[in-house]
């Protein structure tokens, strides 16, 4: 039988390499017997099944958990889907309805952009406040 020791070489923090200079302190104990006896000894136990019942459960629910931000996520990328084909459409119907106008001129330039900087502005207004345009005020519709 061959009893040739392979050696391995790894880091250790300074607190559990303290803590292993203590145990090899007393009569008979090496570093190298202390290691290879609690790596023996974690090989040999296998899975806790106290840990797995314990790791189980949380497991389960943030297998749970990530399934619906899954399913969140998808109606969230349909949502979106719908505002840019519905934006799509509005640029082609703008760009339909005035093909045919004349060329700006720098007064009708400025108009535009001031009307731009408006538009931006409310929009990013309403979604910093959570409103919605579709939302309707309830006292406002008379229902």
């Amino acid at each position: 039988m061959n009893n040739r020791k392979i050696r391995h070489q790894f880091l250790l923090d300074r607190g559990t390499s303290a803590r292993l200079n203590a145990l090899a302190q007393g009569p008979g104990a090496t570093k190298t017997d202390i290691i290879a006896e609690a790596i023996r000894a974690f090989l040999e136990r296998g899975s806790d099944p106290e840990i797995s019942q314990v790791i189980a459960p949380r497991l389960d629910r943030i297998s749970r958990d990530v399934d619906a931000v899954r399913q969140e996520l998808g109606i969230l990328q349909r949502e979106v889907e719908t505002v840019r084909e519905a934006l799509a459409g509005l640029v082609h119907f703008s760009l339909v309805l005035h093909a045919k106008l004349p060329p700006f001129d720098m007064d009708q330039q400025a108009i535009g952009y001031k009307r731009f900087i408006n538009f931006s502005t409310k929009v990013a207004s309403r979604t910093d406040s959570g409103m919605s345009s579709f939302a309707f005020d309830e006292d406002k519709d008379g229902a």
